[in-house]
């Protein structure tokens, strides 16, 4: 069955953000480009566009273009042992970081944390930047899944999902209260 001309463009585009052509944060070519390139109507690649803000791929600036918005997510699933703490890679530290980047929820409760921290650091010019760090911490045997999602559209960084399985550590853990 033959599909419509805006879902062609959809999917070539979608397609091209997927495999890095177009990398996370780039514009894609003008929407004048866009119509000479699959030689159809300002109606037809818009609805294509829609589409592509819809699923979070991209997304329009007024008076700029379409930026791309999608960044595959490099780790899926972590394996840690109980007690363990690793900082996870997620580029979100803009200038306007709260104290609390995400909300983080998982399907099973006790297993694992997560902690943001937003500090300030010094810059190469003397100025003050603001990094956030992500601290994944393993608490107890188990597998779950963690979703983070953003507080607010800095950067238009989607929510996250991954997998942690938490395996039982063999040395034992001297709590000092």
């Amino acid at each position: 069955m033959p599909r419509s001309i805006y879902e062609s463009i959809y999917r070539d585009l979608k397609l091209k953000i997927e495999d890095g052509t177009y990398e996370y944060q780039e514009m894609l070519p003008s929407e004048h480009s866009l119509i000479q390139v699959y030689d159809c109507s300002r109606n037809t690649v818009r609805r294509a566009i829609a589409s592509l803000v819809s699923d979070g791929y991209v997304q329009t600036i007024q008076g700029k273009g379409v930026r791309c918005i999608f960044r595959p997510v490099e780790q899926t699933s972590y394996t840690m042992k109980q007690y363990d703490s690793i900082d996870l890679d997620i580029v979100a530290n803009p200038a306007n970081a709260t104290e609390q980047r995400f909300t983080w929820t998982y399907d099973k409760e006790g297993i694992v944390s997560v902690k943001d921290q937003v500090s300030n650091e010094l810059s190469s010019s003397g100025g003050y930047v603001t990094k956030t760090t992500h601290t994944l911490s393993a608490l107890q045997p188990g597998t779950v899944t963690v979703t983070g999602t953003p507080l607010d559209e800095t950067n238009s960084l989607g929510p996250i999902t991954f997998t942690v399985t938490v395996t039982e550590s063999q040395e034992s853990m001297e709590l000092d209260f």
